[in-house]
């Protein structure tokens, strides 16, 4: 019976051990939000390894103890297991109220704060947050009708990765912009200053942000200010 609970623990350590290899591996290719995930599987394999040798080499010399090193044995147990859980859960509920938090602060229009929470956090988090936090605060000074500070702020983001905010992507949000106060100047016939944000749009751009006749162009002739002075033309001619 022995020898058996020594080849079921040896199997499951085996086992365990080549987990770990294939985990590893995994931790090297997932991205940084995924990383806590592997890292768990990697713990869940440990605690196998360590539950089977437990199981299969030290219980019989475990319950040969006294009662004082079985309660030293217990609880240093349960210190390797607690610090395990606050590692692996505990650092992910706090990163969890920190995405709260930085939604909260957006909802409340205090963007500052967001960003400052968000400044600690690790690169692919952090810029999925400050694309996140770069529309709001964009769209919230479009309502406004501050549209050079809304400008401003996406103008900031520039550089943000590919992956997170592609580049056509980001370009389209910005002209966005400029579209609504050019629409918005031209309404209220003031030209001079419709004509001045239009000069901010990208010449050689698409309005879906790509490169005029390249690739995934709509195959459109006109760049994003061309289309920009084109409109202001259009109003001039009805409200003039």
């Amino acid at each position: 019976m022995s020898e058996k609970k020594d080849s079921l623990s040896s199997n499951v350590m085996n086992f365990s051990f080549l987990g770990i290899i294939f985990a590893g591996v995994g931790y090297l290719s997932v991205g940084a939000e995924n990383k806590k995930i592997v890292l768990l599987i990697i713990g869940i394999f440990i605690l196998l390894i360590v539950g089977s040798f437990f199981l299969g080499y030290l219980l019989p010399s475990f319950l040969a103890l006294s009662k004082v090193k079985k309660v030293i044995s217990v609880s240093f147990l349960v210190l390797i297991g607690g610090f395990s859980f606050w590692y692996f859960l505990g650092s992910d509920m706090a990163l969890a109220n920190k995405e709260a938090a930085i939604d909260d602060y957006v909802n409340k229009y205090m963007f500052e704060e967001a960003r400052e929470i968000n400044s600690s956090m690790v690169d692919s988090i952090r810029n999925k947050n400050l694309k996140k936090i770069t529309i709001a605060e964009s769209k919230h000074w479009v309502d406004l009708e501050n549209y050079e500070k809304a400008l401003g702020i996406v103008d900031e983001s520039w550089g943000i990765e590919e992956d997170v905010w592609r580049e056509f992507d980001w370009q389209a949000w910005r002209y966005n912009i400029i579209n609504n106060g050019v629409e918005s100047h031209c309404e209220k016939r003031n030209f001079p200053e419709a004509k001045i944000l239009a000069m901010k749009a990208a010449d050689d751009l698409d309005v879906d942000g790509y490169t005029l006749n390249g690739y995934g162009s709509s195959g459109t002739e006109l760049s994003m200010r061309q289309i920009l002075f084109a409109k202001i033309a259009d109003f001039e001619k009805i409200l003039k």
